[in-house]
């Protein structure tokens, strides 16, 4: 599956920072910081939580989100955070409850950004196109949810409208391989196979192209559901 966990957040180092009120060399390894004065920096805190998830200490952060919203408050941030943690150790369900407490603000965007994973993940395409229309709304210049929104209308059964976002996608990022190889996905399941080849030939390793022909012809032939 070829979508993209959207709207994850920047690693920071992760140096540096004890004169700043914590002692957040500690958590290099997971650990919590040590309190040094009065006045905690709320924002340090929430970056060097997003390292920890960054360098896949996804536990890890959660435990520290727990210890923010101790320190601190919970806020549209530590929720998003926390949704996409939880989808880091494949909780969907979890994600999804998490994701849908945030409805406005600059973190609703990445927000249905998830929701549409944990959805796609489940192969509910009908709630992921759904939600990542809803981040393209939100954002739409944004081609990693772009990418995202076409991939899901392909496997809806929406081929045509997906392969307009995906080529909405590939023109804000034309260095993009995961987009390309979704549209060389989508050219091979319509039976462009020409068109498709010639992008899956940018592709170096053969063990992937194969991967990628294979889901082109589960989409084109769909398993028969049981009841």
């Amino acid at each position: 599956m070829k979508i993209a966990l959207a709207g994850s957040l920047s690693l920071v180092l992760l140096s540096g920072c004890s004169s700043l009120g914590l002692d957040f060399s500690r958590m290099r390894g997971g650990e919590a910081p040590a309190p040094q004065a009065a006045g905690q920096p709320e924002t340090l805190y929430l970056d060097l939580i997003t390292g920890l998830r960054g360098r896949g200490l996804h536990r890890a952060a959660l435990a520290h989100l727990d210890e923010y919203e101790r320190l601190y408050e919970r806020t549209p941030a530590t929720l998003l955070l926390r949704g996409q943690s939880l989808l880091d150790i494949r909780d969907d369900a979890a994600a999804l409850e998490v994701f849908r407490q945030i409805t406005s603000g600059p973190e609703a965007a990445a927000a249905q950004a998830g929701i549409g994973t944990a959805a796609a993940r489940i192969e509910r395409w009908d709630l992921a196109v759904e939600a990542f229309t809803e981040a393209v709304r939100r954002e739409p210049t944004n081609p990693r949810y772009l990418n995202n929104l076409g991939y899901a209308l392909l496997r809806s059964g929406n081929a045509r409208e997906g392969e307009f976002r995906l080529r909405m996608a590939g023109e804000l990022d034309p260095n993009s391989a995961e987009i390309r190889n979704n549209l060389a996905l989508l050219l091979l399941a319509t039976s462009r196979r020409p068109d498709g080849e010639r992008l899956l030939a940018l592709m170096p390793s053969a063990e992937a192209r194969a991967a990628l022909r294979r889901e082109a012809a589960q989409i084109q032939n769909p398993p028969e559901r049981r009841s």
